[in-house]
């Protein structure tokens, strides 16, 4: 426990958050192209796993910095996971149509989240980068499909 090393670099939320775009397109598009039901399960467990492993990620370095709302934050990324979830359920039982809504709903709620909640931890995350020598995010944290 007595190691300062920060395990992550901060860059890391904006690289995840490029890798949780493509996985969302890929799915999208396999949706959209009618791929076979093993390419759907494929592309649905990447996009479970980027966004599962960045929501690892980023809630691992809100709790290095003691960030205040890290309680709720994490709320919001349970809550899009279960969006998610319902989204590789409705592929499993073949309603692509349904699954295709839940996509929607689950980027809608991943973006409202990157807009609303993502940018109140950029400056203590910047701060924390800057006392380890790693470079600090973007200007505002990536906004999906940027």
């Amino acid at each position: 426990m007595g190691d300062d090393r920060f395990p992550l670099p901060v860059s890391i939320i904006d690289e995840e958050h490029r890798e949780i775009e493509r996985a969302a397109v890929e799915l999208t598009n396999a949706m959209v192209l009618g791929v076979s039901q093993d390419s759907l399960m494929i592309s649905a467990d990447d996009l479970l796993r980027v966004t599962r492993l960045h929501f690892e990620h980023e809630e691992a370095m809100l709790k290095r910095i003691q960030f205040a709302g890290l309680t709720g934050h994490a709320m919001g990324h349970k809550a899009i996971l279960e969006a998610l979830r319902m989204v590789r359920k409705k592929l499993a039982r073949r309603e692509t149509a349904a699954a295709f809504h839940h996509l929607r709903e689950y980027r809608a709620m991943l973006q409202k989240h990157l807009e609303n909640e993502d940018e109140h931890y950029r400056d203590p995350l910047n701060q924390l980068a800057a006392e380890h020598g790693g470079a600090p995010l973007p200007p505002r944290i990536r906004r999906l499909g940027q």
